[in-house]
């Protein structure tokens, strides 16, 4: 049987409440005050803005013919708000076609706004701009021409890193040869999967490593990746016509090392081989001496590069001696 020696009543208040008059604490959902443009010049710029866009994504639809990606093949735009107006971020977005509101970023008088348009619906943007060009209204005489939003935005042009950008904007780094993960969320869309699968072939293709790890949200899914700015070359030519002189591949290796015409804003750093020695078993006898004796390889002589020869550690063979020693230089490479 229960102990019910500490058990005390309830107590219990009535008769306490009063009524008191409701006081919204809104604005009585009255529309943001956005100035009034010049309707064709204004929306003229943006229809010119969203020719730009349209270009941009056929050239991105050919690209990505060559990966044969498995997602929705789309492009991110970005519109920009006029100083001190507030843009109507939610109504930039379409469930109807797919056209997703990706991020949101606000600064000290403007607000940016990044959305995903699918290949193909970019008319989903045009069919603003000609509303509000054409003073579109409904059966009823009111209007259905979206002046609140276009009037809102300055500009919109397709999306760069900065845009997705969704931490703390000091902690975006500025410095390219900075080593260090990334945190990517990725939307789910249609196929998880497939999302998951065409970012690795790009970061594949682009020289960044993914973790293998992969957590799943119900909206997204969270990857690491590593970007360094290493390029390699194993690739040379076959004679020493050079002799270590400058050409116009060292040149063009040493130009995209610095980022000369990008005024040293992305250098790279380029590994390049030294060349190997030869095909004349006879001359190749000849190890060490030939192969120490024989020139760097075109494009090897850069200056703005890093040249690599090869050691050899193949020093175990069976029923033979080994000409090289373990960490000699190569057989077949300089």
């Amino acid at each position: 049987m229960a102990d019910t020696k500490d058990v005390r009543p309830h107590f219990y208040l009535g008769s306490t409440g009063k009524a008191e008059p409701f006081t919204s604490t809104s604005r009585g959902g009255r529309r943001p005050d956005v100035p009034t443009r010049n309707r064709q010049q204004h929306g003229g710029a943006l229809i010119g803005q969203l020719l730009q866009v349209k270009e941009r994504q056929a050239a991105l639809h050919e690209e990505a013919e060559a990966y044969e990606l498995e997602s929705i093949v789309g492009i991110q735009v970005q519109f920009e708000s006029f100083p001190n107006v507030q843009l109507a971020v939610e109504s930039l977005a379409d469930a109807r076609q797919k056209v997703e509101l990706v991020n949101v970023i606000k600064g000290d008088d403007k607000t940016f706004a990044t959305i995903f348009v699918p290949e193909g619906k970019l008319s989903a943007i045009e069919s603003k701009l000609h509303a509000y060009l054409e003073e579109k209204t409904d059966k009823a005489g009111r209007a259905r021409d979206n002046r609140t939003l276009v009037d809102a935005i300055e500009a919109f042009r397709t999306a760069a890193l900065e845009a997705l950008w969704t931490d703390d904007r000091d902690q975006l780094p500025e410095n390219p040869e900075e080593t260090f993960w990334w945190e990517v969320w990725l939307p789910v869309r249609r196929d998880r999967q497939a999302v998951i699968h065409d970012f690795k072939r790009l970061a594949e293709a682009s020289e960044i490593l993914v973790s293998q790890q992969v957590l799943e949200f119900p909206e997204r899914s969270v990857l690491l990746a590593q970007h360094t700015r290493v390029f390699s070359m194993a690739l040379s030519a076959t004679d020493t016509r050079d002799r270590g002189r400058p050409s116009a591949w060292s040149a063009a290796v040493d130009s995209l090392a610095v980022d000369y015409l990008g005024e040293n804003q992305t250098p790279r750093l380029f590994t390049l081989s030294t060349g190997n020695s030869g095909d004349c078993l006879t001359d190749m006898a000849d190890y060490p001496n030939y192969n120490l004796l024989q020139d760097i390889h075109d494009p090897g002589q850069a200056w703005n590069a890093l040249t690599v020869g090869a050691y050899t550690a193949k020093v175990n063979i069976t029923d033979m001696l080994p000409v090289p020693q373990r960490h000699w230089v190569g057989g077949s490479r300089r």
